[in-house]
């Protein structure tokens, strides 16, 4: 068996989910014996769970409870719509085998315009899935919880509520699909680790508009690029320009609520960036 730095694991991973890391590797050790793979070493970039490559496969662990649940249920219902396939799981602990993705790069990799439309077609595939899943109001709670010096224009939690009291038919959604969650395999794109919720299925386009950081932190136009984003995700995937607007707003404010410094504070620019277009974008 090969060697993992679980220390440092520990400090990528997201600080709720370290505790777990040492029961998870023990469980995916088991696994990989009984599906007979080999592993290698552990996959950067996971912030929830244990990823680890097995040769031509991965060995995913949840290390959270929410993420064994759900997580896998959305893994299960996008495969065949554009998202990874699942070639083995076993619901007792959430493991589950997955093809390793070649050559792997995440959609950064590609010039803005055509990130954006390699990401339009990929939501479509995505919405012919169909599942249950927590609704998006269960992932909002620290907006009206949790204390907050950030001052915007926009009342965010007052958005939220808007939105959520007119949202259209709930839909089966990713809820993290940003562009390292979206990875080449050949001449395709495959979504990868989806949160699994259901609800607008313009909430869909939040995650991809604070992204990729920290590198949108550093665009000198911010407000330029965001407004292109919205007009083309609006006009590609037949949604509101507002609605995508404002569940970005709301679910980027709530990511510098919950980590004011994170990515170099690229979520607080484009949350203010995202906040000065309201003029342009809100619906009184």
């Amino acid at each position: 068996m090969f060697e993992v730095d679980l220390e440092r694991l520990r400090a990528e991973l997201a600080p709720e989910a370290s505790f777990r890391l040492d029961e998870a590797f023990a469980v995916a050790e088991r696994r990989a014996r009984e599906w007979d793979v080999k592993l290698e070493g552990a996959l950067p970039g996971a912030t929830c769970s244990l990823v680890l490559a097995a040769g031509s496969f991965v060995l995913r662990m949840p290390l959270l409870e929410w993420e064994r649940e759900t997580s896998l249920r959305t893994l299960r219902a996008f495969d065949g719509h554009g998202g990874v396939a699942v070639l083995r799981e076993d619901a007792r602990d959430g493991a589950v085998l997955l093809p390793r993705l070649q050559p792997g790069a995440p959609l950064d990799s590609l010039p803005e315009e055509e990130a954006t439309e390699v990401w339009i077609a990929l939501a479509r595939r995505l919405r012919g899935a169909t599942g249950e899943a927590p609704g998006i109001e269960t992932y909002l709670e620290s907006l009206w919880t949790t204390p907050t010096e950030l001052r915007l224009a926009t009342d965010a939690p007052s958005l939220a509520r808007r939105l959520l009291d007119t949202s259209p038919p709930p839909r089966l959604l990713h809820g993290d699909l940003h562009h390292f969650n979206v990875l080449r395999h050949g001449d395709d794109w495959t979504a990868i680790d989806p949160e699994g919720l259901t609800g607008d299925p313009a909430y869909e386009c939040a995650a991809f508009l604070r992204n990729p950081v920290p590198a949108l932190g550093r665009e000198p136009d911010i407000e330029g690029v965001l407004r292109r984003r919205i007009l083309r995700l609006a006009e590609g995937l037949g949604e509101p320009p507002e609605r995508i607007w404002g569940w970005a707003l709301v679910r980027t404010a709530q990511c510098v609520w919950e980590s004011p410094d994170a990515f170099d504070g690229a979520w607080l620019k484009v949350t203010h960036a995202l906040d000065r277009l309201a003029p342009e974008f809100a619906v009184s």
